[in-house]
């Protein structure tokens, strides 16, 4: 008989700040489920569950986005010309 066994991924700090930073910056709601690792007892078969990151109103964080990218893209410019 074949047991599971699943073990919680850790998220990196890299990766934890750079959820943090986007989340913080463009002010929408996200879900973070962590990963697992799930191995099958007594063969070597293995999986990676990868973390996943649901955006509560996906349509909202693609505006802010833009309107983001457009704001960088302005200051670019102007800091350029002078």
């Amino acid at each position: 008989m074949l047991n599971i066994i699943k073990e919680k991924l850790d998220l990196s700090p890299g990766l934890k700040k750079k959820i943090n930073w986007a989340k913080n910056s463009t002010s929408t709601s996200i879900t973070l489920e962590k990963g697992h690792f799930i191995r099958l007892e007594p063969s070597n078969l293995a999986y990676v569950d990868l973390h996943k990151v649901i955006i509560n109103n996906p349509f909202e964080f693609f505006i802010i986005s833009i309107y983001t990218i457009l704001i960088l893209y302005i200051i670019a410019i102007i800091t350029s010309n002078v």
